[in-house]
């Protein structure tokens, strides 16, 4: 189990997490997005996975400027350090060590603490609460669009070659683009937790949706 966690200004958005740390980053910063608006910069830490290119893409595609943080100085996740702290010493201090709780449970607890507590509570640096500070500059905050697709920020996408069967390779499984894109290299998208629905775009124009290859009815078709 992992805690993730997203700051904008000092409003905090967390999620406690298990499996793919590369996807569960990326979904956290999307939810932040969503709660709390479009941050300038996502200030972050040096490890492999925020380096992680997926998450650079998906960052890039709503106008948000990565920056990590200087190697070997832990003074510049000051703040994020400070958060921790009140989480161990307050939210998981509260916990009953007795009770098994599920992560759905777990974040259910923890999201009404950091809405009704965290966000509330005078900070001594900010000399007010997260909430109130954050509203102060709502009017600057940027926001999504009210019909963007919260789901496609999360698709991760790669770079694929279609063959000249119109066929291409992802996570070791052939999907079908359409035939004009044979020879043509493409963006595809899709979402790593459900690949029943992979997105084709070519030219940065959604081309159309993939078909997983039937390998029994592919293997009596000639190409």
């Amino acid at each position: 189990m992992r805690f993730w966690t997203a700051l904008t200004s000092s409003v905090a958005e967390m999620q406690t997490l298990s499996g793919d740390k590369v996807t569960f980053a990326a979904s956290l910063v999307v939810k932040a997005v969503a709660a709390r608006g479009l941050p300038t910069r996502l200030y972050m830490d040096n490890a492999k996975i925020y380096r992680s290119p997926q998450l650079a893409r998906i960052a890039a595609s709503i106008g948000i400027l990565i920056v990590h943080t200087p190697p070997y100085q832990p003074e510049g996740r000051g703040k994020i350090e400070r958060f921790f702290r009140s989480v161990r010493e307050q939210f998981l201090a509260s916990l009953d060590p007795k009770v098994l709780l599920s992560l759905e449970q777990l974040n259910e607890r923890f999201w009404h603490w950091l809405d009704t507590v965290y966000h509330r509570h005078e900070h001594s640096a900010l000399q007010t609460t997260p909430l109130l500070r954050w509203q102060r500059d709502i009017e600057q905050v940027r926001q999504l669009p009210p019909a963007t697709d919260l789901r496609r920020l999360f698709f991760h996408r790669v770079d694929r070659l279609v063959r000249r069967d119109s066929t291409f390779l992802l996570h070791g499984q052939f999907f079908e683009a359409p035939p004009h894109l044979a020879g043509q290299r493409i963006e595809v998208r899709f979402d790593p937790l459900d690949q029943a629905h992979v997105e084709i775009y070519h030219g940065g124009q959604l081309a159309g949706a993939a078909r997983l290859v039937d390998a029994v009815v592919n293997g009596r078709t000639y190409r």
